[in-house]
């Protein structure tokens, strides 16, 4: 548990903006976290599962988390028509993929960031096709043996 929570913690020089948006947010990580840390953002936590979804709701609801907004949607349906200045997930899946689904729903200046373990070569060569920028930031996380990496994502003008 330790290892999420101090993993979530060390995004946050990245994130950019007061809106945002955790895809793929299971039990919360790193968006109630971030919420927690950062009450002056607005997180919506983006999931297709129900189950998680009750339970995110549970969770802003005992935290009494006013800027937190739980919604139950697969990426690929979610729409464009709400624009964020952070999109993040934590293993939402390949790098293409999440831009992808996820650029449709950045305002502008925004970044998309993915949080990863260890530096992933080869998704980062395979996503060297994206337009705009792809930064790679190793994370220090206190207590954790292996390194965890950022890759921040900016599309290009």
């Amino acid at each position: 548990l330790a290892e999420h929570v101090f993993t979530s913690l060390a995004v946050i020089p990245y994130l950019s903006g007061n809106r945002c948006l955790d895809v793929g947010s299971g039990a919360g990580v790193p968006g109630i976290i971030l919420a927690m840390a950062m009450p002056e953002l607005h997180w919506t936590l983006l999931d297709s599962n129900g189950k998680k979804t009750r339970f995110l709701n549970q969770v802003r609801i005992e935290l009494k988390l006013g800027n937190v907004e739980v919604v139950q949607q697969r990426m690929e349906e979610f729409s464009g028509d709400r624009l964020f200045s952070t999109i993040i997930s934590r293993g939402f899946g390949p790098l293409p993929v999440f831009y992808g689904m996820s650029v449709k729903c950045l305002s502008d200046n925004g970044v998309i960031l993915a949080i990863k373990s260890g530096k992933p070569q080869d998704e980062l060569n395979g996503a060297s096709s994206l337009t705009g920028s792809l930064v790679f930031h190793t994370l220090t996380v206190p207590g954790l043996a292996q390194p965890r990496g950022l890759v921040e994502m900016r599309p290009g003008n």
